[in-house]
């Protein structure tokens, strides 16, 4: 029946979720959480390239490896660290130090929490 199933993150109650974790905890079912490549890739080119000109083609092929290699591989290992039962007021960062790359950031926190 939900063979399939999909559903924006952002309007999954959290009792629903609560559900598919504790399924996915007893091997009953699997979920994974997409991106979607373009909306990414227009957050993350106007913060690379400024301007245009004859460079603009590798900076766009840059922008797009960029997000293919290194940000979903990031993504891919932080997805459990920040799906974990919420810490209460604490927020969740997880920084990868890359040396040749630069660093990459992540931040989680829960909702209900207030910044002061």
């Amino acid at each position: 029946m939900y063979y399939g199933y999909r559903e924006p993150a952002k309007s999954i109650p959290s009792h629903r979720m609560l559900a598919i974790r504790r399924g996915e905890k007893k091997n009953i079912l699997y979920f994974d959480i997409e991106l979607e490549p373009a909306r990414a890739l227009a957050l993350i080119k106007p913060q690379v390239h400024k301007q245009p000109g004859d460079w603009t083609p590798q900076l766009e092929l840059a922008c797009e490896d960029a997000w293919k290699r290194l940000l979903q591989v990031f993504r891919d290992n932080l997805q459990n660290l920040l799906l974990a039962p919420p810490a209460g007021a604490i927020a969740v960062l997880g920084i990868d130090p890359g040396i040749r790359t630069g660093c990459k950031i992540a931040v989680g926190r829960d909702r209900q929490v207030s910044c002061p």
